[in-house]
């Protein structure tokens, strides 16, 4: 029988959210805040479906909410299959950060498989002016805007390195898309733990993303996993002074395995990934599952990132 377990009673003291965005401006020596004008949270969609077991969608009779960082709230699904297999998806979104965590656990012994995903994000409305960076003669001018996202987080596999399974058909990927309010994108990156059908794992990247932006590998007989340590990402936009423009986030994570003994896991933030505990210990009780699932609490705020001016246009 499948349960659902709600924990409204735990308190996270703070939860550290993934993608760091930030809208000041330097130019020569002056410097400047562009005006946050609007902002909108897509931290979770309640019609759409995050969990799927044995390829079948998991009826989701209530989303439970955690309070998060910043006023933000954390919401999240998860079901334990017969205290043998878990499928979780969790997220949230604050100004200026993004949280997701999917995974997806099953024991050695047993068949169950999960599927789990979600898609958290953004929307940040601003309007700089000349005079935000002490330039009044640009007035009406367009610019090139540079700003980064700070990536943290991991992706990765497990399996029982005694039993006789591997990584193939296993899935753990996400993808992070900014767009304008034209519908323009200003930056796309994604990165996929390949498996292939004997089971080896490569990392597949696209767009902005790149093998050189992984800070460690740890690949053994019972795990594959990558992370990321706040790497920086440059990407550039063009705006006009004196009219309001809008930056959409979102992130999309997804996670599957294939049962006896295997699991994969996205954590998009800089808390520790889960599953090799489940592989030491095995499944937690629920109210320990939620604070190693939701990750990166009690961690310190990184640093806001500039969006610089690099160009003028008269």
């Amino acid at each position: 029988m499948s349960k659902f377990h709600k924990m409204h009673t735990i308190k996270l003291r703070m939860l550290l959210l993934a993608v760091v965005f930030s809208l000041s401006v330097l130019i020569f020596s002056s410097a400047g805040q562009a005006t946050l004008v609007n902002f909108e949270s897509h931290d979770w969609d309640a019609d759409s479906q995050h969990l799927y077991r044995n390829n079948v969608p998991v009826t989701e009779p209530a989303t439970d909410v955690l309070p998060g960082y910043n006023g933000s709230d954390f919401f999240y699904v998860q079901e334990i299959y017969e205290n043998q297999a878990i499928g979780f998806s969790g997220a949230a979104a604050a100004n200026p950060h993004i949280f997701a965590h999917v995974l997806t656990y099953t024991t050695t012994n047993h068949h169950t498989t999960y599927a789990s995903t979600n898609t958290t994000g953004h929307t940040r409305s601003f309007i700089l002016e000349p005079e935000d960076i002490g330039q009044p003669n640009l007035k009406n001018k367009k610019i090139k805007l540079k700003s980064d996202i700070i990536l943290d987080g991991a992706l990765l596999f497990v399996k029982d390195p005694e039993a006789d399974s591997d990584f193939s058909d296993l899935d753990a990927s996400f993808e992070v898309a900014v767009t304008r309010e034209n519908g323009k994108k200003a930056f796309f990156g994604s990165v996929t733990l390949k498996p292939n059908k004997k089971g080896k794992v490569k990392v597949k990247t696209k767009g902005k993303f790149k093998k050189k932006h992984i800070d460690l590998y740890t690949i053994s007989d019972s795990i594959y996993r990558v992370d990321f340590f706040g790497k920086h990402i440059p990407y550039k936009t063009r705006v006009k002074f004196g009219e309001e423009f809008s930056l959409t986030t979102e992130v999309t994570s997804n996670a599957s395995n294939k049962g006896y003994g295997t699991g994969a896991e996205v954590i998009f933030g800089p808390g520790a990934p889960t599953l090799p505990s489940y592989q030491e210990v095995g499944i937690p009780e629920p109210a320990t599952l939620i604070l190693l699932a939701c990750g990166g609490i009690l961690m310190i705020r990184p640093k806001p990132i500039k969006l610089r001016i690099i160009r003028n246009r008269r």
